[in-house]
């Protein structure tokens, strides 16, 4: 069995769960899965779920929720651009 490498993966991924609920998931340790919220013009991730303890660093917390959901950001406007 392969251990986990953050390298072998992107850090984010987009994904949508039984709900349709649009999630973004971060790969790279400490790694969450966090519902997209959109409320325009702000997207934002709530409620995230870690699998790795975050630690108790709020604004690096706070930062990987912004760097997510500017992620997501881009691969919409990607998405309607195409």
């Amino acid at each position: 069995m392969k251990e986990w490498n953050d390298n072998d993966w992107s850090k984010f991924v987009i994904a949508n769960d039984d709900n349709n609920d649009e999630l973004v998931i971060h790969l790279h340790k400490p790694r969450f899965i966090g519902v997209v919220t959109i409320k325009p013009p702000i997207i934002s991730i709530e409620n995230p779920t870690f699998i790795d303890d975050p630690g108790v660093d709020a604004q690096a917390i706070a930062r990987l929720m912004r760097e997510a959901g500017e992620f997501y950001a881009k691969q919409i406007e990607a998405q309607i651009e195409a």
